[in-house]
């Protein structure tokens, strides 16, 4: 799907993603979100990259996230199976990054989500 090679080569890293992140599907950013919506500003990546507190502000218009924008552009992550989706949402962007690649959020969101189901489907995940 026109991802940098290299990205195959990148090790899972287990200690990135914890439960309970965002997808935000607009930006790409993986957030943390309290039980009142309100950002968790140390906890916010876009690709591997922290976010800083200013560019938050700036793109939320604030610290917190409103249930419209929740519910059209949050994929929330909660257990331990997301775990190795949040990451792969921050790699794959990251290595378009890193390549000098243009890439849209929503896109690489569908093509994490089809790779996952294809897994599941196909069996392929299960069989090593």
């Amino acid at each position: 799907q026109g991802y940098p090679d290299s990205l195959l080569d990148v090790p899972f890293d287990r200690s990135f993603a914890v439960r309970g992140l965002h997808f935000d599907q607009k930006t790409g950013f993986l957030l943390k979100l309290d039980m009142f919506n309100k950002i968790v500003l140390d906890c916010v990546y876009h690709g591997r990259r922290q976010v800083s507190t200013l560019e938050i502000i700036e793109r939320y218009q604030g610290t917190r996230v409103s249930p419209a924008y929740m519910n059209i552009n949050l994929r929330m992550m909660t257990d331990k199976f997301c775990l190795p989706e949040a990451t792969l949402y921050a790699d794959a962007m990251q290595a378009c990054m890193n390549h000098g690649l243009e890439f849209s959020p929503p896109n690489v969101f569908s093509d994490v989500r089809t790779c996952i189901e294809q897994l599941h489907l196909t069996g392929e995940l299960h069989s090593e």
